[in-house]
């Protein structure tokens, strides 16, 4: 027996449930997002008529691995298409999709056990963050629940660190003297460089002082900065799709989408910047960062001519891009700016986010406070 339901979203959308019989424990339920309250009603009387007498039972007997990611994917296309998923996540997730048919070959999903799990766990911690991992760990979790197979034991496989502290985000915070060593690279750059190398002194101290991503400052227009009002609109992010090149597409979530107020020291130097492309007689370009042709400058140059930035600044450390946004948030932290308008700024998709990366030095703000 299926029961089925319409409830709206919290995008605004609507969402047709159908739950299926279940099999021992385990719930499995259909879902599908529509527009209209009313498309939803139809899909729901489709998604009974689709699996009228079916059961979870069957779908345990004849889900290969190959069919789960299949019918798995046809899913996530389905979500681009309707906007509820990035082009660049999926791509992301055709890649991890990859991996897990090469380790477990044509399994069946259902025989695949909690020690299979943890050995793969075990291999992805070899090359990847925790957070990674544990994206990982839920798309599993989706893939299996999409394909009706008993997900205990992907979720009874543990995963070794505790998601309290980022470990990675607390390591890579430039100190005070790594910074003053970049800038001085910087600086040579702008001075005795041409093209993407000289744009790097401006991209750094953007970076440092608003905690931009690399894609969001790549994508930046000069229509998004309001110089009257001191702030800078972000709205746009440079994305590189495979097989489309880069791109525009939208901001990483909908609390990415802000508006954030910025000093004299960043407004000064977007019109030095301004300034220079006229006087050198640059092609007009809406992009604030491009080279002589008038394109915005990719994004893996960004990191590409960072990484060559820090070994001219002798950095030990395997520094990256990414880390001048950490750096930004803990110098906030440190003058005693508060969770929520740190989780603002940088466009975290709640303040319990910000917590979880930087809760290390949240957790030393606050015993400094209390020590007044």
């Amino acid at each position: 027996m299926t029961k089925g339901f319409v409830w709206k979203h919290t995008c605004g959308k609507y969402q047709a449930v159908l739950e299926l019989e279940p099999c021992g424990t385990q719930r499995t339920k259909k879902t599908i997002l529509c527009k209209t309250h009313r498309e939803a009603k139809e899909a729901l009387e489709k998604l009974k008529e689709e699996f009228k007498g079916y059961t979870v039972d069957d779908a345990v007997k004849k889900s290969s691995l190959d069919d789960a990611i299949s019918k798995y994917i046809a899913q996530c296309q389905h979500r681009v298409s309707i906007g509820t998923l990035r082009e660049r996540t999926f791509i992301s997730y055709q890649d991890v999709l990859k991996v897990l048919k090469r380790t477990f070959n044509h399994s069946d999903l259902a025989s695949i056990t909690t020690a299979d799990f943890n050995r793969y766990f075990e291999y992805l911690f070899k090359r990847y963050a925790y957070n990674t991992v544990a994206k990982i760990r839920t798309m599993i979790v989706c893939l299996m629940e999409a394909t009706e197979i008993n997900t205990e034991a992907i979720k009874r496989a543990h995963l070794r660190f505790s998601k309290t502290v980022n470990v990675k985000a607390v390591q890579r915070v430039l100190s005070q003297e790594e910074r003053n060593k970049l800038s001085d690279v910087l600086e040579r750059y702008r001075k005795e460089s041409r093209g993407h190398k000289r744009l790097m002194y401006y991209i750094y101290h953007l970076a440092i002082k608003t905690g931009m991503r690399e894609g969001e400052i790549a994508g930046l227009k000069w229509d998004s900065i309001i110089f009257d009002e001191k702030r800078i609109i972000i709205n746009n992010n440079l994305s590189y799709i495979r097989h489309k090149g880069n791109i525009d597409t939208p901001p990483k979530t909908q609390r990415s989408l802000r508006s954030i107020a910025v000093g004299d020291t960043v407004l000064n130097m977007l019109r030095e910047l301004q300034d220079t492309y006229k006087r050198e007689k640059y092609p007009k370009s809406p992009y604030v960062f491009h080279a002589v042709h008038g394109k915005p400058i990719p994004t893996r140059e960004i990191l590409k001519i960072f990484k060559d930035a820090c070994e001219d600044a002798s950095i030990e450390r395997n520094i990256k891009f990414h880390d001048l946004r950490h750096t930004n948030a803990t110098i906030l932290i440190s003058k005693g700016i508060n969770a929520h308008t740190v989780s603002l700024r940088l466009g975290h998709c709640s303040t319990q986010v910000t917590w979880d990366i930087y809760a290390h030095y949240l957790n030393t703000a606050d015993q400094k406070a209390s020590d007044i």
